[in-house]
């Protein structure tokens, strides 16, 4: 465990590696799984906020949760505002309930590039 300053006084990182596997459970009580080759846990305190995230690697790195599989070479997980990022090319599959009906809504405008 490391704690370097400009993670302020409670800040820690923690890093894991290699076949890492990790169990997370929400406040709401949700289980999320990752594994991969490394992941590394930071937590930093400011005077305005509180991070908490995990970024897991690997080939592919794995969420799963019920419901849902995530596999990408780069997964962040935001556990303190509950957001899963998986930039580039990823892959999420899942299930839903009998009789549910999924909707898409297109922008308003044209997407840039």
């Amino acid at each position: 465990m490391l704690s370097p300053p400009e993670l302020g006084k409670d800040g820690r990182i923690i890093l894991a590696e290699p076949a890492v596997v990790f169990d997370v459970v929400d406040d709401e009580g949700r289980n999320l799984r990752g594994t991969g080759d490394k992941a590394v846990y930071t937590h930093s305190v400011t005077a305005r906020q509180t991070n908490d995230t995990v970024v897991l690697t690997g080939r592919p790195a794995t969420v799963t949760a019920t419901n849902l599989l995530g596999r990408n070479n780069l997964i962040t997980l935001d556990l303190a505002s509950h957001k899963l990022m998986a930039p580039g090319r990823y892959r999420l599959s899942g299930t839903a309930p009998a009789g549910a009906a999924a909707t898409w809504q297109l922008p308003q405008s044209p997407v840039r590039r």
